[in-house]
């Protein structure tokens, strides 16, 4: 990770999809986090309040590798590439 590196969004959905990414993820050294929507939404005032339902991110330099992994496991749902 450099000084520069953040973190940015690569895939909403449910916690059970995120964590099969997140193993994933970790099997190719591809450094993850996960943000519930919920949570943000009783702290924040905004966000999702759909239970269950959570954000991954991984490292901007990561974010390629991580997007074609996600395309390859779900197919057909959207990926976030918003930076």
């Amino acid at each position: 990770m450099t000084t520069e590196d953040k973190y940015v969004p690569v895939y909403s959905g449910y916690d059970v999809n995120i964590q099969y990414l997140q193993n994933i993820f970790a099997e190719k050294d591809i450094d993850s986090w996960v943000r519930t929507e919920s949570g943000d939404a009783v702290l924040g005032g905004s966000g999702s309040t759909t239970p269950g339902q959570s954000r991954l991110l991984v490292l901007q330099s990561q974010q390629e590798a991580a997007l074609k992994i996600i395309e390859d496991v779900f197919p057909e749902e959207e990926v976030d590439e918003e930076e």
